[in-house]
């Protein structure tokens, strides 16, 4: 239950965030590559708190990889 608590509370400010960013004035194509980012917050912060650190040299690269294949789509 905290562990899904903490992942609301992260996502609405992500949300929040987000919703700024268009406010200010961003475009999609500034603000979609940041917010891609997660997939690579969510491998180190899986590793710190719960403790995943199997292969976590391929997971960040991994998850680089998902990243870059993101972007490269658009």
């Amino acid at each position: 239950l905290r562990n899904t608590v903490l992942l609301g509370i992260f996502y609405t400010i992500g949300i929040m965030a987000s919703y700024l960013a268009y406010q200010k004035g961003g475009t999609a194509s500034q603000i979609v590559p940041i917010g891609q980012s997660v997939v690579i917050v969510t491998v180190i912060l899986a590793a710190i708190f719960i403790g995943e650190r199997d292969n976590l040299i391929k997971k960040l690269v991994a998850a680089a990889l998902v990243t870059a294949g993101v972007l490269l789509l658009k």
